[in-house]
């Protein structure tokens, strides 16, 4: 019994620690993937100072994270995981990538088959803290739409 008794503490914890994060970040965050140079661009120098900070092509730009060329899935989705926990306590959230074509917007979105996206990963993490979440029931909207204006 000590032992449901302590876990319930922790997830209170844990839900007051998550409140706490969302409100030093804010309720909307700036995040900047850089993807590899493909085989028919040029190097370009971009330098990255902290992980906030992004100078290219003698421009300087800030974003409240950014995620190096050699980021994985896993590093995007944990960075925006506490959206989703904000998402269970029944907040509005949006995530959408913006860029032009040929940027990575799909596939920090949905990834290949073996490594997959924000999307996927979001929607797996929504159904798992639901069914940690003892007497409540949920019930989701879901919205993915795509805008091309070439």
């Amino acid at each position: 019994n000590s032992f449901f008794d302590e876990m319930s503490k922790l997830k209170e914890a844990r839900k007051v620690l998550t409140k706490k994060l969302a409100d030093s970040q804010g309720s909307i965050r700036v995040l900047c993937r850089i993807r590899p140079n493909n085989y028919l661009e040029k190097i370009v120098r971009t330098t990255v100072y902290g992980n906030d900070k992004l100078f290219f092509d003698e421009h300087e730009f800030e974003f409240d994270h950014i995620f190096p060329q050699n980021c994985s899935q896993e590093e995007v989705f944990e960075e925006i995981h506490p959206a989703i926990e904000t998402a269970m306590k029944a907040c509005n959230v949006s995530l959408f990538a913006y860029g032009q074509t040929g940027s990575g917007k799909t596939y920090t979105m949905e990834g290949p088959e073996n490594n997959r996206g924000v999307n996927l990963r979001a929607l797996r993490s929504l159904f798992d803290l639901a069914d940690e979440a003892e007497g409540m029931k949920y019930s989701y909207q879901l919205t993915i739409l795509e805008v091309y204006n070439e």
